[in-house]
């Protein structure tokens, strides 16, 4: 489907059910997809709510909207080199009433394979099938999370910059007709990944490693530590533009691969070495980890108080969370729950796209913390 139908018949859906969607509004979503294309979803999702939706009352109803039309997958016609169908040509009646005329007689709508091992969990996927995955989370755009610089900057708004202003009144033999201002300034916050490489967690460690690889080459400030049995920094090691070249030097470094689990005491040791003297000072830490702990509930629940109160955000993200069965009832998971900002799912590319995104986007004062220990949250 071209750029210019898809754009179309997302706009005829969208005013069916209630969306107000003007003509200008969806010339401007054909000319973001002219620019973007129509094979990744995220890209056409984001471009269609930047473009189409309005009001905030209609987002709800855009995601509705396109997840009905398009699911997982976007219909066009520069399919990959593996795809699968999910129409039939020639469609029913009442599927030609809604669509016949925008779709055409004998439109075939497929999905792509790049949108299945998105979707997948790692753990099920073949070891070719994997690779692939990893290789999408490279190619992954971050945003760093951001804080205000104590540091005073020229500004609009803020105070008065006296110095700034009594300079410039000597153009006006010394009377201050403008009035220089100065603001606190915008810096990117520092990012902490804390990677758990025991046994359990040996399908997911590598697409954890390649996300972290990522953010260590498109953000200013991360450090990536590993936990298992012992704590072990890796950030040199993912200094190499290529992924393969870091990861493989990661893991020369990292002696505690697919062992034990001891992630009380990892944590414990990363609150003394390093993060009580400046790395997770004010820093959103990222604990990836199914939870599963060999050590005292107790270490693990003082270290994650220490680390929670140190930290500007805490995020936990457990594959096993994206079952919709899940409780968090092992005993390292429970004993971290009180003192977690947010608990959020990484099982697939998806959601590790989706913790990355909602990482991105934190910053500000420490407001509204969801330091409940309830369920999955998202942090914003």
């Amino acid at each position: 489907m071209t750029p210019v139908e898809l754009a179309v018949v997302f706009a005829s859906r969208l005013r069916r059910a209630g969306v107000a969607v003007p003509v200008e509004n969806v010339q401007v979503f054909v000319s973001a997809l002219s620019l973007l294309g129509v094979k990744d979803p995220e890209l056409v999702g984001e471009a269609g709510i930047a473009a189409l939706v309005k009001r905030p009352q209609d987002i709800d109803r855009y995601w509705a909207v396109f997840g009905e039309l398009f699911g997982s997958a976007i219909p066009c016609e520069e399919f990959g080199e593996k795809t699968s169908v999910i129409g039939l040509d020639g469609a029913s009646d009442d599927d030609a009433g809604d669509d016949g005329e925008e779709f055409g007689a004998d439109r075939v709508v497929r999905y792509s394979h790049t949108e299945q091992l998105r979707q997948a969990d790692l753990a099920k996927l073949s070891l070719e099938e994997r690779a692939e995955a990893l290789h999408i989370l490279e190619t992954f755009r971050w945003g760093a999370p951001q804080r205000r610089s104590r540091r005073l900057r020229p500004g609009p708004g803020g105070q008065i910059d006296l110095r700034r202003t009594l300079r410039r009144s000597v153009a006006t033999l010394g009377d201050p007709i403008a009035l220089r201002r100065r603001n606190q300034g915008i810096r990117p916050r520092r990012m902490v990944f804390l990677l758990d490489i025991s046994g359990s967690m040996a399908s997911y460690a590598p697409a954890m490693l390649r996300l972290a690889w990522s953010a260590h080459r498109g953000l200013a400030e991360v450090e990536v530590l590993t936990i298992g049995t012992q704590l072990t920094w890796v950030t040199p090691a993912l200094a190499h533009l290529d992924p393969d070249r870091a990861l493989a030097e990661a893991g020369r470094r990292i002696q505690d691969w697919s062992g034990g689990t001891r992630l009380g005491e990892s944590i414990w040791e990363f609150t003394s070495r390093y993060g009580s003297r400046g790395m997770a000072r004010g820093s959103v830490v990222v604990i990836f980890s199914d939870g599963w702990d060999r050590g005292d509930p107790g270490t693990m629940a003082a270290a994650m108080k220490r680390l929670s109160l140190l930290a500007y955000r805490v995020v936990w993200v457990n594959p096993l969370a994206g079952s919709d069965t899940y409780t968090p009832v092992a005993r390292g998971m429970a004993a971290a729950l009180p003192s977690l900002d947010a608990l959020l799912a990484g099982e697939s590319v998806a959601s590790l796209e989706e913790v990355a995104r909602l990482v991105c986007r934190i910053g500000g004062r420490r407001e509204g913390s969801t330091r409940t220990g309830a369920c999955l949250a998202a942090v914003g």
